[in-house]
């Protein structure tokens, strides 16, 4: 693919021209055309800049899944700011600390949030409610006044595609969210590969089950759109039911989600009453996807074309995708080949050498998705970033002759136990061939003598299976040194915002039954 340097705007322009009274979302039985969400997203543009928003200032966006969000984010795009996403799950005092970090110059907030908006607006922080009654008002309003236009268009003309488009966050499952700035170029360039990779067209229709904070979710989603012109149908909260509504309402032909959503549509107990038929593609990526769950995706949504992907919000964020060709055993093993116009190499970790194919080591990227570092964070930007523009991702994984990369796991979750090298993975799947387990999170924790000592967290709704049986299981497949010390059986597991397990939540659910187990020994 050849990469274009073109601004966000640039590209909503060139799909606005070819598809202006078409519909380009729908959100609760109500559509928006493209025309619409121009004219609109217009009006929050000139608000922003009679409030005195410059170019590259930043803008806090902090509300769930809806057509404001969109208009916002492209409203922000065109004054040539650049936009802060907020996960709006989060509480008062992460919030803050969000904006405060990200040095917010303005906060567009919607409605029913976990934190409190009152609490952190203030006069360094003006504001804009994004909410349903604000949107409503803002949709019946008049086009831009010529005077308007004149000043709208002097900011658009400013934007230059290797400007700063937005902030994201990584997900703080373990620590404090690290900020990551993505130009228009690079997050455009990602979107397109997508795009042509999946053969996504104008005749699509979209159900966006991710949040669109995130990078997976935003360039699947809403960049993606931008560029083929197919329809996206929101969901607001995304869980499994409304995605599942939303599919069958509309009969959606592409569903993007993490390992965890697919299951859960797959495992829901009222799957049956709904058809999910008319799906045909879709990417499945954000953590782990285990090769007999994916067989089993497969086999129960009939998902011809679903393709496991590689990728982090420091890569815009995609690394690898599979040839929309390849057999199905092949997608259910690798992640596919690196994305055209960067480089992929998996080197040894403990000299740095370059390693030949089939040698597992640290996968590393260099190319223009790459950022440019962590925000205010020289630190951890040079704990990952190499002078030469290497990133290193922090997985562990393998090319094959072919080029096709397996990801074995993460280097932060190898388990050291006693000396020993331990991959969760490994254990994972020994527990998955468990009938009744839907899930699988084996993680270590910090332990005197032994270094760490190995937990496994095992999802089981149905409660037709035991401790015992998951350690019999272990214990047939795997060396004594590999079996957990705990394991911990969850009717369901905790999920964060953007839907992956929630290992914060895990470990502290353990340590709660290590302080129990420690009081009954007295």
């Amino acid at each position: 693919m050849e990469l274009k340097s073109i601004t966000i705007i640039e590209q909503f322009y060139e799909v606005l021209k070819d598809k202006k009274d078409e519909i380009a979302v729908v959100y609760e039985n109500e559509s928006f055309s493209w025309i619409d969400i121009d004219l609109i997203s217009d009006r929050i543009a000139i608000n922003l800049i009679d409030d005195n928003i410059g170019k590259d200032d930043h803008v806090a966006l902090w509300s769930y899944n809806t057509p404001a969000w969109i208009c916002c984010y492209l409203a922000i795009a065109k004054i040539g700011a650049v936009s802060v996403l907020i996960n709006p799950k989060i509480v008062t005092h992460e919030a803050k600390y969000l904006m405060e970090f990200g040095d917010v110059d303005y906060i567009c907030y919607g409605d029913n949030l976990k934190g409190n908006p009152s609490e952190i607006i203030t006069k360094t922080y003006p504001c804009k409610s994004i909410g349903r009654e604000s949107f409503h008002s803002l949709s019946k309003l008049a086009p831009l006044s010529e005077s308007d236009r004149i000043v709208l268009q002097s900011r658009e003309d400013q934007a230059e595609s290797h400007d700063m488009a937005s902030m994201l966050f990584t997900s703080g499952s373990t620590s404090k969210p690290k900020g990551i700035l993505l130009s228009n170029y690079q997050l455009i360039n990602i979107a397109r590969e997508a795009v042509e990779t999946m053969q996504w067209t104008k005749n699509d229709k979209f159900c966006l089950a991710l949040p669109l904070f995130h990078s997976f979710g935003l360039s699947t989603g809403l960049l993606a759109s931008l560029i083929h012109g197919g329809s996206l149908f929101l969901n607001s909260v995304c869980k499994t039911k409304s995605i599942m509504e939303v599919i069958d309402n509309n009969q959606c032909t592409v569903l993007n989600a993490v390992p965890s959503q697919f299951l859960a549509i797959i495992h829901h107990n009222e799957r049956e009453n709904y058809s999910l038929n008319s799906l045909n593609s879709g990417i499945i990526a954000g953590s782990t996807v285990y090769q007999q769950d994916y067989l089993k995706i497969i086999e129960n949504l009939g998902i011809l074309h679903l393709m496991q992907s590689y990728g982090q919000t420091e890569a815009s964020p995609s690394i690898t995708f599979p040839k929309y060709e390849d057999s199905l055993e092949l997608r259910s093993k690798t992640v596919g080949k690196k994305i055209s116009n960067i480089q992929l190499r998996i080197v040894s970790m403990e000299s740095g050498k370059q390693l030949a194919a089939n040698e597992p080591g640290k996968i590393e990227i260099s190319g223009y998705n790459v950022m440019h570092g962590y925000y205010k964070d020289d630190v951890e930007s040079n704990k990952v970033l190499s002078k030469d523009g290497w990133l290193q991702t922090g997985d562990i994984g393998y090319l094959d002759r072919e080029g096709n990369l397996y990801v074995v796991g993460r280097i932060k979750e190898l388990i050291i136990r006693s000396g020993e090298n331990i991959s969760p993975k490994e254990i994972e799947e020994i527990i998955l061939l468990n009938e009744y387990v839907h899930q699988v999170k084996v993680f270590g924790i910090p332990m005197s003598i032994v270094q760490e000592e190995i937990v496994a967290c095992v999802e089981c709704p149905t409660g037709k299976t035991s401790v015992e049986e998951i350690r019999e299981l272990i214990k047939e497949h795997l060396a004594d040194y590999k079996m957990p010390k705990y394991i911990i059986i969850y009717k369901k597991f905790p999920h964060n915002a953007s839907f992956k397990i929630d290992v914060r939540t895990m470990k502290e659910d353990l340590l709660l039954k290590i302080q129990e187990e420690r009081k009954n020994d007295f």
